[in-house]
């Protein structure tokens, strides 16, 4: 028995399905078969049953998911802890997720203060849709997550530290027609292609209702930001972003935000629910613990007309 064998036997409790436990352990499926037939023989019992309605563990495989589960989580914080400590405290080994959203200023403003602190430290950083990064988590994959926490199914296994929202707005290049005139009404930028960021659910419902009567409310939603400027420059094309994202780039003269009159409320009042997420049984790395607090601080440093304080029930709040 090893640790890979174990961390194919979560997935597959996790997911309850071969297929995609396969496809979140980046293996074949007949390799993921064999790893898990290998455990079952080593062991000499049965962990899952195929019944009419999927995959079931066994009470044995029961007792096994939680034990693997403690194995798992001991063994990433001691080769964490190991890494951070020896032979350079300011070494180590950190792993994360972060959803597309939060790629935008969050994240790099945290790893430059990161990295300054940990020069020599090694970062394994994953971005994904927030609910591919949540199993990841439940997997022992990565030792936190950041991300819209609208966007996955938070239990009560996970401890949760809400961020502030983030607000939208719409920009254009410089010179755009749209510049000319006064007193714009939002269903006036229907007339113009229109991309965005990664939106959440609510604001691209929004969208739809508004802009997406005779055609698609977006021409192109991407997870890559630095997409979006570049096909606004060259274009009569608007682009939807997040503030902090708008900011820098109007500061440069070569692009404006666009103002509308009538602006839905959920633009300014909360367009995403951030959040940093852990399993609750699983201690975090110095490394971890370091990152958080820089995540913190950048998030803090926001000006509010760019973020708002949490308004968003969730499931577990704690302090990290």
């Amino acid at each position: 028995m090893d640790l890979r064998q174990l961390r194919h036997f979560l997935a597959l409790a996790n997911h309850l399905n071969f297929t995609r436990a396969a496809e979140s352990a980046c293996i074949t499926q007949s390799a993921f078969s064999r790893s898990i037939q290998g455990l079952e023989s080593e062991l000499g019992c049965a962990l899952v049953e195929r019944t009419s309605r999927g995959i079931v563990l066994t009470a044995k495989g029961t007792a096994l998911r939680e034990r693997a589960a403690r194995l798992l989580d001991d063994a990433n914080t001691l080769r964490d802890d190991i890494r951070v400590h020896e032979p350079n405290r300011d070494s180590g080994w950190l792993r994360f997720g972060a959803g597309p959203l939060v790629m935008t200023r969050l994240v790099p403003d945290a790893l430059a203060a990161f990295v300054t602190r940990f020069p020599q430290a090694e970062v394994d950083l994953k971005v994904d849709k927030p609910s591919h990064l949540l199993a990841l988590l439940d997997d022992g994959d990565i030792s936190f997550l950041v991300a819209d926490l609208r966007h996955m199914k938070v239990g009560t296994q996970h401890l949760v530290r809400p961020l502030r929202f983030r607000r939208f707005g719409v920009f254009c290049r410089g010179g755009h027609p749209l510049l000319a005139g006064g007193n714009l009404s939002f269903q006036q930028l229907a007339a113009y292609p229109r991309v965005s960021a990664k939106l959440p659910f609510e604001l691209r419902a929004v969208l739809e209702r508004l802009w997406g009567r005779d055609a698609p409310a977006l021409n192109l939603e991407t997870p890559y930001n630095d997409l979006l400027p570049k096909m606004v420059a060259g274009s009569d094309t608007l682009a939807v972003a997040p503030l902090e994202m708008i900011e820098p780039l109007t500061q440069s003269g070569l692009f404006q935000r666009i103002i509308c009159h009538d602006e839905p409320p959920l633009f300014q009042d909360g367009g995403a629910c951030l959040g940093i997420v852990q399993l609750s049984e699983q201690p975090l790395s110095e490394t971890a613990r370091c990152m958080i607090d820089a995540l913190l601080d950048a998030d803090d440093t926001l000006p509010d007309e760019l973020a708002g304080a949490p308004v968003y029930p969730i499931m577990s709040q704690v302090a990290l």
